[in-house]
């Protein structure tokens, strides 16, 4: 059940699924901290196209992180997009830094700069409340971004099957029985990762990787020495899988509600890997382990316990709704 929710709902999701045809393209460009020239790309949706003044544009903006190979337009993210505009939220998907192609930089689990950026663009200062949602590895982001953040216009955060500890995540992943989800997870990172390279190569802060290894990586344990630890400031993988991953005392310590929600079937990230369990760990986060999915694949009818139609899209978006 597990592989075939993983794996089924990828496959047909382009079928399943169809995004708001209104949407604006996000392209913003700004200069880091360590002189980068930085690109972030996305989509925004918003929940009433036709305003006539500013002052009836919403305040409310929902900012969703996609999974590790996943892009902004990923068909996983349609109904979450769908259930936000109905709720008065604007939508902001974003694609992770690098991994469409773009670009000269990437990012990791745990890389947060890109939405301290758009928390601080005077461009979205109109949000007075800001919701997020990530999705696998853009959980972990979003996870992070959670414990950094002391801006009062963040009110909430969910996850959806986000390997919070990530070094466990790591070591299952690389072993022989989950070689299809490492093929295929590489066929399009190293895609990617080929084009920012070239691109990175021709400006001022070239990446220091060994391209020939980066694509010859077979396992994440390779990628992350070839690829994470040659470009940021961690002195091993060890190191990096600490600082990014989330704790039980992580979750306990987050000033805002966050719903985290993963598959008891999970074949990428297990519930014995990501060291907490179900139910309300205290009065903002509450752990939520749903049956007869894969990952990122619900069950169609799964029901969280919210009085609103049956969904993981529709019941996310109602707890959303009950903590702000």
């Amino acid at each position: 059940m597990g592989h075939s929710m993983t794996i089924l709902p990828a496959v047909f999701g382009p079928a399943l699924h169809s995004f708001p045809k209104k949407r604006q393209p996000i392209s913003m460009e700004y200069v880091d901290d360590e002189g980068r020239q930085v690109n972030i790309f996305g989509d925004l949706y918003q929940a009433s196209i036709d305003r006539a003044s500013t002052e009836q544009a919403s305040q409310k903006l929902r900012i969703l992180i996609p999974g590790l190979s996943s892009s902004h337009r990923s068909p996983y993210l349609a109904k979450h997009i769908q259930q936000a505009l109905l709720s008065g939220n604007d939508v902001l998907s974003l694609a992770m830094r690098g991994v469409l192609g773009k670009g000269r930089d990437l990012h990791h689990a745990g890389f947060t700069e890109d939405l301290h950026y758009i928390f601080n663009n005077s461009e979205f200062a109109q949000y007075e409340e800001i919701t997020l949602m990530g999705f696998s590895m853009g959980g972990l982001v979003v996870l992070n971004f959670a414990r950094e953040c002391t801006d009062k216009r963040l009110k909430a955060v969910a996850t959806l099957c986000a390997p919070l500890q990530l070094s466990k995540v790591q070591k299952h992943l690389d072993k022989p029985a989950q070689a299809i989800y490492r093929k295929l997870l590489f066929r399009s990172l190293k895609t990617a990762y080929q084009q920012v390279w070239n691109n990175a190569l021709a400006s001022p802060y070239p990446l220091k990787s060994d391209l020939g290894k980066v694509l010859a990586s077979k396992t994440f344990a390779e990628w992350d020495q070839n690829v994470v630890i040659s470009r940021f400031p961690f002195t091993s993988i060890q190191e990096y899988h600490q600082q990014v991953s989330i704790s039980h005392q992580d979750l306990e310590s987050l000033s805002c509600p966050s719903y985290l929600l993963f598959n008891q079937a999970d074949p990428m990230v297990r519930i014995k890997d990501i060291g907490v369990t179900a139910g309300p760990m205290n009065e903002h986060c509450i752990i939520h382990f749903a049956a007869k999915g894969g990952h990122l694949g619900f069950n169609p009818r799964v029901d969280l316990g919210f009085k609103s139609k049956l969904g993981v899209s529709t019941q996310l978006n109602s707890w959303f709704e009950q903590v702000i």
